[in-house]
């Protein structure tokens, strides 16, 4: 039974399995027999039931908006639609393994060319690629001559070629901390750049820096990067990625300048570097998120298939960002191609209704792109 607060919003209260067991039964036409209740066991009710519930559902109805069920479901049914949600789970996480080892190894590459490659002619290359430990360390001293980041962006302005026109001491591996890419230009953002600016902090202590205050919460468990803090006190700039997530690697990426960008882009991808424009970084950029979202949900083993629902536009299913992302992940990355029908399960029959008709489609649309099928 359901509770109502002294707010009067409605509270949910706990079931032991039995309670679910009969809930489901009564309330959604559910039927879990007794054989089959390890399946609530196994798997909590949240991410069983309502990740793929609305698939049996006929519609929806009152001003609660509680779904319609009409006919009765057996829970092998939705255990079907379970099982295929592990197994295109399964090819997102050899996808995504692929192009982040890629990724990372190209972004190492040519942060370090920074360095040792792509200097100018009164720059001395640093072939240790420590040096950024020092300019990190610069870079803090002057944003603290600033008495607050609204005093430090008023000085800030960008000319019609994107420079500044006043040159700060930025590290040369972040010349775009200020800015981000939006609408294939650049702009300023300052909540991006505490992001940012905290970051640099980690990498700063990471590298082997000590002049900084209260960085201890950044302390890594890395025993690549303890090995080189002990044998040569700095870490040097190809390590430090090693230590860092999937979501850090993206950050580095966009703080590099679009010369930078454009190169890794065209390593990755195999574009013509002369060809890549700044939209072009924005687009790849997006996918970079995606990529990252879906990482995370594969990695914490949460359903997949209700965020494809929630995200792809029925309407334009081949057009939508996320299935040009998983493409990209498909035509550039993957190493087994030839084996992955054989990693999918047969998609589950299921009854189309009026209600459930565009979540069909949309998930049917990613088995057949996973399947190397047209969509």
């Amino acid at each position: 039974m359901n509770e109502l607060n002294e707010e009067n919003l409605t509270y949910k209260t706990y079931k032991t399995i039995d309670e679910q067991i009969e809930y489901l039964k009564d309330n959604k036409k559910i039927i879990i027999p007794e054989e089959c209740r390890y399946a609530l066991i196994e798997q909590n009710y949240v991410s069983l039931i309502n990740a793929y519930k609305e698939f049996f559902a006929q519609g929806i109805s009152g001003p609660k908006i509680d779904h319609v069920y009409k006919k009765i479901t057996t829970i092998d049914k939705i255990l079907e639609i379970y099982e295929l949600d592990k197994n295109i789970e399964q090819v997102l996480y050899e996808l995504i393994g692929d192009f982040e080892r890629h990724f990372k190894n190209v972004l190492i590459h040519e942060m370090c060319a920074i360095y040792t490659e792509n200097c100018s002619q009164d720059e001395r290359k640093d072939l240790y690629c420590i040096s950024y430990i020092q300019e990190i360390e610069n870079f803090y001293d002057e944003i603290q001559k600033y008495n607050s980041i609204d005093e430090l962006f008023q000085i800030l302005r960008l000319d019609n070629n994107d420079n500044f026109i006043k040159e700060l001491h930025t590290p040369k591996f972040c010349k775009n901390i200020f800015v981000e890419l939006k609408n294939s230009k650049y702009v300023f953002n300052q909540d991006l750049f505490l992001v940012r600016y905290s970051f640099l902090e980690k990498l700063y202590f990471y590298g082997g820096g000590i002049n900084m205050k209260n960085l201890n919460q950044y302390e890594s468990k890395n025993e690549l990067i303890k090995h080189y803090i002990k044998t040569q006190k700095y870490v040097p700039m190809w390590v430090l990625p090693n230590a860092l997530t999937f979501g850090e690697l993206q950050i580095l990426f966009t703080m590099l300048d679009s010369h930078c960008q454009k190169r890794i882009i065209s390593q990755l991808l195999n574009y013509d570097l002369e060809r890549i424009r700044i939209k072009d970084i924005s687009i790849f950029s997006s996918y970079l998120e995606i990529i990252r979202n879906l990482r995370n949900i594969v990695n914490h083993y949460e359903p997949i298939i209700p965020y494809f629902i929630a995200k792809i536009p029925d309407k334009k299913v081949k057009e939508s960002q996320m299935v040009k992302a998983i493409n990209l992940l498909l035509n550039n990355f993957y190493k087994n191609k030839e084996s992955m029908k054989t990693i999918l399960y047969p998609m589950p029959v299921m009854i189309v209704n009026g209600y459930n008709t565009r979540k069909i489609k949309v998930i049917t649309a990613i088995y057949d792109l996973l399947n190397n099928k047209p969509i």
